[in-house]
């Protein structure tokens, strides 16, 4: 014996009810038994992107930018090195999760500038 559901058309929680089994001539019929069925709200990750700019920097020496970009205050992944365009777009941020960046300047003997401000898009 097996049963199944359909659960189109149900909303997130949980669904109880008891099925009953009946045999003809079996001394223990009907049995009653208690089944539950437990529906979560489906998960979905969207993404998007965010567009970053800022003033050039008028260093006679730049050689371009760093983005640094991390989902907790301070701590970064490697840095995205740009040329001297002052514009980026990050993609493929999870909706939801809350993003810091900040950008640093470089010249071409490599000295780094201090970082921006950090900024958060959520």
């Amino acid at each position: 014996m097996s049963a199944s559901v359909s659960s189109q058309g149900l909303a997130a929680g949980t669904y109880s009810t008891v099925i009953a089994i009946a045999a003809l001539g079996a001394a223990n019929s009907p049995q009653q038994i208690p089944v539950s069925l437990t529906l979560s709200q489906p998960t979905t990750v969207t993404t998007g992107s965010a567009g970053l700019s800022w003033t050039a920097n008028t260093e006679p020496d730049l050689a371009g930018y760093k983005i640094y970009m991390g989902t907790q205050f301070g701590l970064y992944n490697p840095p995205i090195t740009l040329g001297t365009v002052a514009a980026y777009t990050a993609t493929n941020l999870t909706s939801g999760k809350t993003y810091y960046f900040c950008i640093s300047a470089f010249g071409s003997a490599s000295n780094e500038s201090p970082y921006s401000k950090i900024s958060t898009i959520p």
